[in-house]
């Protein structure tokens, strides 16, 4: 038996921009794939998070004959991912024959992908035109959805030729809502097979429904007609056409082929059931002898390999991602649930695909171990005889399509239909801490607060606190971007501030690309997505906030493509769950999938749910209830993450119990900008362990002086004595005189043009002993707030064998 090659292959890419030259080696119009591999009679359905690098390694080590494609990859994440390629673009030389599919709607895109995945050396590059995901034909706008635009698809399809030197195909469904009529099927092939130089077509079975039904139920609900398929290679005799769409054995397989099918592709079955279904291509479809292989020397071939993989690429892929398409090899067998609850609990600890098997394997008995594949009694199935019977009357081309075609596009589009995505920062994040390794850990950090947390409020924090990690108030993707030509008045900073973090908002992923790429400059030292805030103005009218956590999909794309144009590290900071969505397996659901599907390891938990039915964002922070049992759970559930605690917090004390029991670090919002002081001011020694530092706040005065009078009116008439001065009002929290300080402040705001004249005519009020006390430590407290929170525990999270097997 071939052993199973540890080399990906790794080819090199081009980066420039294709100016959609016509490719001078002719594409194949005859048969369908490479002639050096057998044809293309059984494939096995690109299907995304299914089909995947690690699948392909198993499903080669069951069948030599089978083809493989790979998950749909959007042209955009190719682009966007051009300084790291091989994640997305390598595989094992023994996966040929393979097939590329892409997707998208923008033929600049798509000329790039297709540039940048040619030297990888698939053997063939498919076009999606059959994803009915929401995701995908709704907001993305593209997969089934292009079936209504066949002259795009035919322009799309001579611009991923034009940059290739292999077949090009296209997998469609036979129609979409009410646009299922034979005819219109008819249509669509043909102006794009007489447009393009498209000869093999994919055609699922069924319609799509776009009304918002799940992709699951669009492969349930509308019927399978067979017969469009058939009536396809009656009026299309000179293309190629493979079905796909319903069919779960290699009986039907057969079955399809006896009737005429030029090719069948599956999909599901072959991946939950990879042994029965891809054990049997070799022999049953293309009358190769039945392979001498057991499943145990399959596992000790794909054990090489996926330890030789974990972890590639920093922290991914995870061990649990290598062990995924491993679940279905024991499909219906004795003890294969057993089998599957185990290696579910062994991913929580074991490191190695070799442990996880050690570990296991003891559930399944020998005999099903060891047993050699054997063919299985060959069924019947009349299902195609019938769909022939029912074939719809003959395809004739119209005086209309006549006319279409009769000028054939090979160039150049004209306008993208999209913006151009940036380009990947080749530059690898840090997969390890989170936090820049040159500063102190982020045990203690100051929320990102709007309208507070700014460049005034951080400059004082700093002249306090040497240590605390500070967060910018949160900015929206969409102000960077129309901001290009004012970026300083909302991204600059003093160095002293560091470590720092920039946090954005948004919900397009093109904005967020776009604004982590211009504010990566400024020198950041991380990048958080705000998934918390509750607001009205956020989570309801813009759509995003706290919203963003009923779409952990979303968050997890908008992780990667803010990862793809950065070069540090990238959290997220949300809340426990909102409204009804407020389980801990629905927190737990939101951060695996986040943090499984993109480069996110920090997460900031806000230890309270959100309400959207329009309170305030004030009693958003007081009526839902605190649940930290619910963060702890999470250091007991996903112990290869990082969470920092958040809400609630309002002194050192408070934040050294939440460390003692295990914190990884502690958040504090509003106690920190309403007491700096006592707060900012004991973070160095109280949680750092650092000297007590020996400054006033007479001192702290005069250097912030220095600094307000300095940025006064630096953008026109901004920022004003009143926004330099407001982050001080809390300098002197609970001293005597501070209530008449901060009224003689507010009528000295009506005629000080400086902070120097507006400190001269105020100070007076406070009392020299306050202005001039050093920073004193605090009697130390006690609090149990957190040991209770630990006796609470929710059970802990289990991902269930359908997300184990689909997620």
């Amino acid at each position: 038996m071939d052993r199973l090659s540890s080399n990906f292959f790794y080819g090199s890419s081009s980066k420039t921009l294709c100016a959609y030259h016509q490719n001078s080696k002719l594409h194949s119009t005859s048969l369908m794939g490479a002639e050096h591999y057998p044809p293309p009679w059984f494939s096995v359905a690109p299907m995304m998070e299914w089909t995947d690098n690690h699948y392909r390694t198993l499903a080669r080590l069951i069948s030599k004959k089978a083809w493989l494609y790979s998950e749909m990859l959007a042209a955009e994440t190719i682009v966007y991912q051009t300084g790291n390629l091989d994640r997305f673009l390598a595989y094992g030389p023994e996966q040929h024959p393979i097939v590329l599919q892409i997707g998208g709607n923008n033929l600049e895109n798509l000329a790039k992908a297709t540039q940048l995945a040619t030297p990888y050396g698939y053997d063939e590059i498919n076009f999606n035109c059959g994803c009915p995901s929401p995701r995908v034909a709704g907001h993305g706008c593209f997969g089934v959805r292009l079936m209504l635009d066949p002259k795009f698809v035919a322009e799309a399809m001579c611009v991923i030729a034009a940059n290739t030197n292999v077949p090009v195909s296209v997998k469609c469904r036979i129609g979409l809502d009410d646009h299922d009529s034979y005819n219109e099927l008819c249509d669509f092939i043909y102006k794009v097979s007489s447009q393009s130089p498209t000869r093999h077509f994919i055609i699922h079975s069924r319609k799509a429904l776009l009304n918002g039904i799940s992709p699951a139920d669009n492969r349930r609900i509308p019927p399978l007609k067979y017969e469009y398929y058939y009536a396809l290679l009656r009026d299309f005799p000179d293309l190629q056409f493979t079905i796909n769409g319903g069919i779960n054995s290699i009986d039907e397989v057969n079955a399809a082929r006896m009737e005429g099918a030029h090719g069948v592709m599956l999909g599901r079955a072959a991946y939950s059931n990879p042994w029965q279904i891809l054990g049997r291509v070799d022999s049953a479809v293309y009358g190769a002898p039945l392979r001498s292989i057991t499943r145990r020397q399959v596992l000790e071939q794909y054990q090489v390999y996926g330890d030789s993989v974990v972890r590639m690429y920093g922290l991914k892929p995870h061990i649990r991602d290598v062990v995924k398409p491993l679940l279905g090899l024991f499909h219906a067998e004795p003890r294969n649930v057993v089998w599957k609850r185990k290696v579910d609990a062994a991913l929580l600890r074991c490191t190695t695909i070799k442990s996880i098997l050690e570990e296991t394997l003891g559930e399944i008995p020998d005999r099903v171990l060891d047993a050699p594949l054997t063919e299985m009694p060959s069924g019947s199935s009349d299902t195609f005889i019938k769909a022939k019977s029912l074939l719809p009357p003959p395809y004739t081309v119209s005086e209309e399509e006549l006319l279409f075609s009769s000028n054939l596009f090979y160039g150049s589009s004209s306008k993208p239909r999209t913006l151009c995505a940036y380009h990947q920062n080749s530059k690898l994040h840090s997969a390890s801490l989170m936090g820049a390794e040159r500063y102190p850990p982020p045990w203690f950090s100051v929320a990102p607060m709007m309208d507070w947390t700014d460049n005034h409020y951080r400059t004082l924090a700093r002249l306090i606190s040497k240590k605390a990690w500070l967060y910018t108030e949160m900015i929206a993707a969409e102000t960077i971007v129309y901001q290009t030509g004012n970026l300083d008045r909302f991204l600059a900073y003093g160095p002293e501030q560091h470590p720092i973090v920039l946090q954005i908002g948004g919900n397009k992923l093109e904005n967020l690309a776009k604004a982590t790429q211009l504010a990566t400059p400024y020198g950041y030292d991380e990048i958080n997505l705000n998934c918390g805030c509750p607001s009205p103005k956020v989570a309801g009218h813009g759509c995003f906030g706290v919203r963003l956590m009923l779409d952990p999909k979303f968050v997890a794309e908008a992780m990667s493509v803010i990862a793809a144009n950065t070069n540090v590290p990238v959290s997220v900071k949300c809340r426990i769950g909102v409204d009804d969505h407020d389980s801990y397996n629905e927190l737990c659901d939101f951060i695996y999938e986040v943090s499984s599907q993109s480069p996110t390891r920090h997460f900031i938990i806000h230890s309270r749910k959100a309400l959207l039915n329009g309170i305030s964002p004030a009693d958003n922070r007081k009526i839902p209830p605190l649940k930290y049992e619910y963060y702890y759970a999470l250091l007991r559930d996903f112990p290869d993450l990082q969470f920092t605690i958040n809400g609630g917090i309002t002194s050192i004390e408070e934040v050294n119990a939440a460390c003692t029991e295990g914190a990884h670090g502690v958040m504090v919002g509003r106690a920190a900008y309403g007491n700096p002081w006592q707060i900012l001011g004991l973070v160095d020694s109280a949680v750092y362990g650092a000297p007590l530092r020996s400054i006033t706040r007479r001192q702290v005065l005069e250097q912030y002086q220095v600094y307000g009078d300095s940025v006064l009116r630096i953008y026109g008439p901004r920022p004003t004595v009143r926004e330099v001065v407001k982050p001080l009002l809390g300098l002197f929290h609970a001293e005597p005189r501070n209530v008449v300080w901060k009224r003689a402040v507010d009528a000295a705001f009506r005629h000080c043009t400086t902070i120097k004249s507006l400190f001269e005519e105020t100070l007076g009020e406070i009392p020299d002993e306050v202005l001039d006390a050093p920073i004193t430590e605090v009697p130390s407290g006690s609090t149990d707030t957190f040991i209770k929170a630990k006796s609470l525990l929710p059970p802990p999270y289990t991902v269930n064998e359908e997300e184990l097997l689909y997620a």
